[in-house]
């Protein structure tokens, strides 16, 4: 046994350890990890020892592992045959577990009833008092029983033998129901292998008699076996049960195609429509909610009407439903939204091509009306010009979209301001009211009907009147209060 002599410093030793790796890992069982994977790092100062022999070969290696099997540091005992380990996580809290190399034979061993929880930017152990990893290279005395392959079925009965304690060694989402029974029943996840380790009560040894047992729940892709994908369990590990799991082929809809049928009336088709589903996962369809199933993706013969189509995967029953119209395309009108009658709403008789629209392209004949008097439409395109005659009324401008089989309308209000307001003429669109404005001493400014106000900045708490009413525009932000008098030097409005 060599005498331990001291480190001066940790850097010292770390540059020691890189400078020899090389020689060794070529005979070890080439454990690897990239740091920088990881957010969170802890160092351990570990000696190895054989049934508490410390051991004197400076090529063993320690590896340090999660639950899962997934390596998070490794480093080689080649500094006073301690080593100096980097351990890495995401997170904190996480149990860690234990393996060393041990060169003189050649062989890797779990350690067993050692683990650390994972603390990030800690040091545990020091080199006059490293942090011991014990194994065994010679067991004897304790049995866990044969290896189990374990078909479809999440638990299986344990076969140790002695008086003794299990332990989880590898493999997450396990669970012992009574870790001192040698028959405990065992239940993990399908489709995930564990290792369990057995430790007698009151052996020899310095660490007493550990033997190892490996249970693999298989499912068996081989068998034909849909509850799987059907039994609300996470059966391969990966956080998701049943269809949601993309190991059970949910069917997933790429896109879908669709022929509208030939129309006969307005309310019926020819039965010359088709659909078809382009997907994966699926290999039975139906149109009638499975009552009849198909392996063709396509359905042909149909008419106008609402389907749903259902696609399953007949080995794990999973389904996908996905909804379809075939429409009767005599009627363009069955798909167009809400219509609106865009344009100004209070006018000046006498005023000529006045330009209304409607909010959506016309699909089909589009007529305009009025149901008050002296006003004449043009129609060009989707708009209308109204001239607006001297007599003219209050009434409302109609706009109609008619079809071979349906029609649709959409109206606007249209009111007159007096004459008097009417009356002012060479109106700039928009007038500016922050500058030139007066006391309410003097008589109030009247606008002409449809010209617009704005304003930047607020006006003082004064008397405002608008003697327009509803044909004033306001721009966003300008606000007077009811009653108030409203006053403003306009030198481009000249009253007739």
């Amino acid at each position: 046994m060599h005498k331990p002599r001291k480190m001066k410093c940790i850097i010292m030793m770390s540059v020691l350890i890189l400078g020899m790796a090389g020689a060794v890992f070529a005979q070890n069982p080439n454990w690897t990890i990239n740091y920088p994977d990881f957010q969170n790092t802890m160092t351990m100062v570990i000696s190895i020892s054989d049934e508490c022999v410390p051991s004197e070969d400076a090529s063993d290696i320690v590896a340090a592992f999660d639950i899962t099997g997934q390596i998070r540091g490794v480093e080689v005992t080649n500094v006073e045959n301690k080593a100096v380990l980097t351990v890495a996580s995401n997170g904190s809290g996480e149990q860690i577990y234990f393996r060393v190399y041990d060169a003189s034979t050649n062989s890797v061993y779990n350690i067993h009833n050692t683990t650390v929880e994972f603390v990030g930017d800690a040091l545990i152990g020091s080199f006059e008092a490293p942090f011991v990893l014990n194994f065994d290279s010679s067991p004897t005395g304790s049995s866990a029983g044969p290896d189990q392959e374990v078909f479809n079925t999440a638990s299986t009965v344990l076969q140790a033998s002695g008086d003794g304690s299990w332990t989880t060694i590898e493999g997450a989402g396990g669970d012992i129901d009574n870790p001192s029974d040698p028959g405990s029943t065992f239940t993990g996840v399908i489709g995930t292998s564990y290792t369990l380790a057995w430790t007698l009560d009151n052996a020899a040894g310095c660490i007493g008699e550990t033997d190892e047992v490996v249970i693999h729940l298989v499912l068996d892709q081989a068998e034909d076996n849909p509850q799987t994908c059907r039994d609300g369990l996470d059966n391969d590990g990966d956080g998701l049960t049943d269809c949601a799991d993309p190991d059970c082929g949910q069917p997933i809809v790429q896109s879908m195609q669709k022929i509208d049928p030939t129309p006969l009336t307005c309310t019926t088709t020819q039965a010359d429509g088709s659909i078809m589903i382009v997907q994966t996962g699926g290999d039975l369809f139906s149109i009638d909610n499975g009552a009849n199933d198909q392996s063709a993706a396509l359905f042909e013969s149909l008419i106008a009407d609402d389907y749903s189509v259902l696609i399953k995967n007949s080995n794990t029953g999973c389904e996908t439903i996905v909804d379809i119209t075939l429409d009767n395309t005599l009627d363009p009108l069955i798909s167009v939204g809400t219509m609106e009658v865009r344009g100004p709403a209070v006018l000046c008789k006498g005023q000529s091509n006045v330009i209304y629209e409607i909010n959506m392209p016309a699909v089909a004949d589009l007529s305009w009306s009025y149901t008050g008097a002296d006003i004449t439409l043009d129609e060009i395109g989707d708009n209308a010009f109204a001239n607006i005659g001297s007599a003219a009324t209050a009434g409302q401008l109609v706009a109609t979209m008619t079809s071979a089989c349906s029609n649709i309308s959409a109206s606007l209000d249209i009111d007159f301001a007096s004459n008097f307001l009417c009356g002012f003429a060479n109106c700039l669109p928009t007038i500016d009211i922050t500058t030139g404005l007066v006391g309410s001493t003097s008589a109030p400014q009247v606008y002409r009907a449809g010209v617009e106000l704005s304003s930047s900045v607020s006006l003082p708490a004064r008397n405002f009147e608008f003697t327009a009413g509803s044909s004033l525009i306001f721009d966003a932000g300008f606000a007077v209060l009811k009653g108030n008098l409203l006053t403003a030097d306009i030198q481009t409005c000249t009253s007739n």
